[in-house]
């Protein structure tokens, strides 16, 4: 499987590492199907994906979830909400949003978000100081609208 964004199971063994864990298969498996993917996944779609890549190795979906919670405690991995009442998760790098089609479901990734300015706004008007946001859009995909 060709590395999408360039890692290797070695740096992301000395990240474990770094956090007092260890690079085990399911983790290793959950990892490289992150890395390829375009748009965050569901546990039950990492499951299919990560089984799919070992078919000796099959693991079941309260392993896999127990191990994407500690991938995302490690901070390795990050939970996204889309408003569809599923999590999905992908690797935690860089600032992503996502738009999801509210017929079928798909979803892409929007590209730069300059937010800078409502930001700004919100700290002086309200008095916050912004530490991050979160960003979802919905709407109907090109298919859909047709």
């Amino acid at each position: 499987m060709a590395k999408k964004r360039g890692h290797d199971n070695r740096s992301w063994a000395e990240r474990l590492r770094a956090r007092n864990l260890r690079m085990t298969c399911c983790r290793r498996g959950l990892l490289e199907v992150l890395d390829e993917a375009d748009v965050p996944l569901t546990v039950e779609a990492l499951a299919a994906a990560v089984n799919g890549l070992h078919e000796d190795h099959g693991h079941d979906l309260s392993t896999l979830y127990r191990n994407v919670e500690t991938l995302q405690t490690a901070g390795i991995v990050r939970r996204i909400e889309l408003g569809d009442g599923s999590a999905r998760y992908e690797l935690d790098e860089g600032h992503n949003h996502y738009v999801r089609c509210v017929k079928c479901g798909r979803m892409d990734a929007v590209g730069q978000c300059d937010l800078t300015k409502l930001v700004r706004q919100v700290e002086r008007r309200l008095g916050y100081a912004v530490t991050g946001h979160h960003l979802h859009l919905t709407g109907l995909c090109r298919r859909c609208r047709r």
